[in-house]
């Protein structure tokens, strides 16, 4: 859990230094025609239209029936176990359509995991004593609509999104008494609805840097590697991340 903290906290760290370190003196320039005053605010506002790329890292969480807060598992962020944080990082494509919409695709990394023992222990999760880790491989395409400026008139962009995954995992479970085990049988390959939102500011220097947290709705009760009676729904995982990205901005046609 320390690592993963250090992890982000040094990437956002060298995010700040990337978007605020690059400022110049204001020195006066003779000979050169004066221009037009153009605010900060004006300057973001513009940049709503055309490609960035960029990467992410955060943080992964598991909500399925091994491990949790309660005895049976429960929905969104209320069940996350914060002692199994798992470390997340990847990598994003976004085109930005309008002021309203942007599409964006991406490759993910996430590594989830729960655990019994660190349920109450007035539950019947603790004397169970599961333990498990899945190793989450994602590729996404996910649709963002974005809060019009006539709502909120400042530079930073604010926007809900959901789309279509598809994840490879390989959970490995730990039981208490392994050889009376028998282990479950599933795929490996499945598909997931991403619902999350998000915010990012774009500096003078075309760097975005934003913060996103994205809830994963699979179709599969093996994300643990198990089903056990504890919970009727299906698994479900997700992903806080802390984005970097570069605009770049479209050219003008002449």
């Amino acid at each position: 859990m320390k690592k993963i903290i250090f992890t982000i906290a040094l990437f956002f760290f060298i995010s700040i230094h990337l978007l605020f370190g690059q400022t110049r003196p204001n020195i006066p320039i003779t000979g050169v025609p004066e221009q037009p005053f153009v605010s900060l605010r004006e300057v973001m506002l513009s940049k709503t239209r055309g490609w960035d790329i960029g990467l992410s890292i955060g943080s992964a969480h598991s909500l399925a029936d091994i491990g949790g807060t309660r005895d049976a598992a429960r929905i969104l962020f209320f069940d996350a176990q914060l002692k199994a944080t798992g470390l997340h990082y990847g990598a994003f494509a976004r085109y930005r359509f309008s002021n309203l919409f942007a599409l964006n695709v991406g490759i993910n990394y996430g590594r989830i995991g729960g655990a019994d023992s660190l349920s109450p222990v007035t539950s019947s999760r603790y004397n169970r004593a599961y333990f498990f880790e899945n190793d989450l491989y994602e590729l996404a395409l996910k649709t963002e609509f974005y809060l019009p400026k006539k709502y909120l008139d400042i530079p930073i962009d604010i926007y809900a999104y959901t789309g279509i995954i598809g994840f490879y995992h390989d959970p490995r479970l730990t039981v208490p008494n392994p050889e009376t085990h028998e282990p479950s049988t599933f795929s490996n390959f499945q598909p997931a609805i991403p619902f999350g939102f998000g915010f990012h500011y774009t500096t003078q220097g075309n760097f975005k840097i934003g913060f996103n947290v994205g809830w994963r709705k699979s179709f599969t009760d093996y994300l643990d590697g198990e089903a056990p009676r504890a919970g009727p729904d299906n698994d479900a995982y997700f992903f806080n991340a802390i984005n970097l990205g570069y605009y770049f901005a479209p050219r003008m046609r002449r």
